[in-house]
């Protein structure tokens, strides 16, 4: 029988989680064990993303799905083509986070008004480190494709300078999660989509 790990259901847990996998990540860089850091860099990269279109309405609250409520689906699909989405795969969230942040540069919403595009947009303009973040995101692409490359291919690369390698993309991998981990915060502050929209 398979053991399935529980998932974290309350802040407290996801604080604890995080806490307990940074100290994990430290120990990792620090004792050599750079495939456990890039390992974990992943994950908390990818737990970042999803936090985006978590707090943004796109997701249901498993984070799995595109949202089905009424009030902001059909904008979802319309504006941001998102009908029949994969959103567990990295890329996906990659670029449908780039796509809205896009949009939001060029969109003007109407002050006051509760619509949901206006409110997302006025959210994301709202967020500090807005100017930067695709080129985080264009970096952490970069970055998934180098340890793709890396670890699908483990044992038939030479071992010559891989540690060099290894070293680099966990610190390069720290950079991008930092910056990527500092706009999310901004994002979530005084952010109220979730609970305007009632999405489930």
């Amino acid at each position: 029988m398979t053991t399935v790990i529980p998932s974290v259901t309350t802040n407290t847990e996801k604080y604890l989680s995080y806490k307990e996998h940074m100290t994990r990540l430290n120990k990792a860089r620090a004792g050599g064990f750079y495939l456990e850091a890039i390992f974990i860099l992943y994950a908390m990269m990818e737990d970042r993303l999803s936090a985006f279109l978590y707090y943004a309405g796109v997701t249901n609250k498993t984070r799995e799905k595109v949202t089905s409520t009424k009030k902001v689906r059909p904008h979802l699909n319309q504006t941001f083509s998102t009908q029949g989405a994969n959103l567990r795969m990295i890329s996906k969230k990659m670029g449908l986070i780039k796509t809205m942040i896009a949009w939001s540069d060029g969109y003007t919403p109407v002050d006051k008004s509760r619509d949901y595009l206006d409110v997302l947009c006025r959210q994301v303009q709202s967020t500090a480190h807005r100017d930067e973040i695709i080129g985080t995101l264009e970096g952490i692409e970069a970055w998934c494709k180098r340890r793709n490359q890396l670890v699908h291919a483990l044992l038939s690369k030479k071992v010559e300078n891989q540690e060099e390698l290894l070293i680099e993309l966990v610190e390069t991998g720290l950079q991008h999660n930092r910056k990527l981990d500092s706009f999310i915060c901004s994002f979530k502050v005084r952010n109220n989509i979730r609970g305007q929209f009632n999405i489930q």
